[in-house]
């Protein structure tokens, strides 16, 4: 392995580069050279190259606003986490921001660590999921890009991809369904809290006028939201709650700090709705 582990616009490629690839019938990749399998969605288009020494899996979504890329080279004792991850950090993510990294073992066994990151490119954030793992004298980088706005759509795709990853001789070996479901989930987890974050203002009622002078939901990325109204003539009154939200497809839930109590609304695009006593609530995000 060299010390420059890939040019920067390679990386940069997997988001903004547009290219025409065979479209395979199948889509399972088992590369027995590398030690190495993965499912890829049949709709996705894949494109295998030699970067150097490094073995290159470029994987797209149909649109191009979804891609994959599989890495591997091999290494010597000398490589650790500590001094790979930097490098490819610096030339591969070099517009990235790193938002966390921790350790991570996936239901396949596989050890290794998981880095999540975020990047705007051209006033769109970009969501990115990396996982890490050195096996069998190999290192193997799994990225996943996605469009933070349209990270739900690709829910199921990147729990395909991610969850059917598994090394040879690495973990569990069986051909269960099991996988990097760690990783999977943080990246759904993470598109999630960062597509629905926001403050949604009331807009209507269905049975009549607003009888708040305001009324807003926020969001935030951490898990929690705050509720705020203030009714007419009420004076100075403010009400309100606070607490811990969870989202289930586009169900969303409030769980209120005092227990008990769950709101739960419908998100849709960027609208929440919800339906109490066959009056129905409509909040929209600005």
């Amino acid at each position: 392995m060299k010390t420059r582990i890939l040019k920067k616009t390679t990386f940069l490629s997997l988001v903004i580069t547009i290219f025409m690839s065979v479209q395979l019938m199948a889509q399972n990749i088992v590369d027995t050279q590398w030690g190495f399998r993965v499912n890829v969605p049949s709709s996705w288009s894949q494109k295998n190259y030699m970067d150097g020494s490094d073995k290159v899996y470029d994987l797209y979504s149909a649109d191009q606003n979804a891609a994959t890329s599989i890495r591997i080279f091999n290494i010597t004792e000398q490589i650790t986490y500590e001094l790979l991850i930097p490098i490819y950090e610096k030339n591969m993510l070099a517009s990235a921001t790193r938002l966390e990294l921790k350790d991570l073992t996936s239901k396949n066994g596989i050890p290794g660590k998981q880095g999540i990151y975020s990047m705007d490119y051209n006033g769109n954030k970009v969501d990115i999921a990396v996982f890490y793992t050195l096996q069998n004298s190999k290192a193997y980088i799994l990225t996943i890009l996605v469009a933070s706005s349209l990270a739900e759509n690709y829910r199921a795709d990147i729990q395909f991809i991610s969850t059917s990853f598994k090394i040879d001789g690495v973990g569990n070996t069986s051909q269960s369904s099991s996988g990097l479901s760690g990783l999977a989930s943080k990246v759904q987890n993470q598109n999630s809290s960062q597509g629905i974050a926001g403050i949604y203002y009331f807009v209507s009622r269905s049975d009549g006028p607003s009888r708040t002078n305001f009324h807003r939901i926020e969001i935030y990325e951490n898990g929690t939201y705050k509720e705020v109204y203030q009714p007419k003539n009420s004076g100075n009154y403010i009400g309100g709650n606070e607490g811990n939200w969870k989202l289930n497809g586009s169900q969303l839930s409030l769980h209120h700090s005092g227990g008990g109590i769950v709101d739960t609304y419908t998100l849709s695009g960027n609208e929440l709705k919800r339906t109490s006593d066959n009056i129905t609530f409509i909040f929209r995000k600005r």
